[in-house]
């Protein structure tokens, strides 16, 4: 996702876009915590009362900012040549979608707005299936399902690459465990890293198998 350049003090563009400029190029660079008042109105070339005039407070000022950035995500597509396909495209593109826009995202927790970040993805995967076969409550599960197996490797996907210094990580823990606890061939296994990409996509056709009318 590309950042807006801030306009010099003095630019002929409204004050108030450029303050929304500004606070964006502190988002997507320092992240949620870095954007305050005063530092977008440096950035803006305004006094902080500027800001507060235009805005009212840095929670509404935030709010275009994390409109703006909607707006500008791309719409999903897929191009796979059965719904089955174009769900897994869609599942894999809202992955990489978050991966991508991690401030974002943290902007859309903090202002409660985080359902509108999948929205358009869920309608997409809604679509497809339905084109599936599938209706009603039926479907809405289906639809969920992806969601949530989505939302669960994201989230596992950091606990198990990140590491905090001084603490164990899952195959550390796994090649300390005595023997005979579990078959010695996994056990094996579970030491050794894994490609999350191979795995999601491995869990997402699996997944479907389960839930897809044949």
């Amino acid at each position: 996702m590309t950042s807006l350049k801030t306009p010099p003090a003095g630019s002929e563009e409204p004050t108030g876009q450029r303050l929304v400029a500004a606070a964006r190029e502190l988002l997507l660079r320092d992240g949620v915590a870095g954007v305050t008042m005063r530092k977008v109105a440096t950035m803006a070339g305004v006094t902080p009362t500027s800001v507060y005039w235009h805005f009212g407070s840095r929670e509404a000022l935030l709010d275009q900012v994390l409109t703006a950035l909607i707006e500008e995500l791309p719409e999903p597509r897929a191009r796979g040549r059965s719904p089955r396909k174009r769900m897994l495209e869609l599942a894999q593109e809202l992955r990489a979608q978050v991966a991508a826009t991690q401030p974002v995202q943290a902007l859309a927790l903090e202002l409660g707005r985080a359902a509108e970040l999948s929205f358009p993805t869920q309608v997409a995967l809604a679509r497809e299936v339905a084109a599936s076969g599938l209706r009603g409550d039926d479907a809405a599960m289906v639809v969920r399902a992806i969601l949530f197996t989505v939302g669960g490797f994201i989230l596992l996907t950091d606990n198990f690459e990140q590491r905090v210094p001084g603490s164990e990580t899952t195959q550390e823990l796994w090649h300390s465990l005595g023997g005979g606890a579990v078959d010695a061939g996994l056990q094996r296994a579970m030491e050794q890293g894994v490609d999350t990409d191979v795995l999601f996509a491995f869990t997402l056709d699996k997944l479907l198998d389960g839930l897809l009318p044949r």
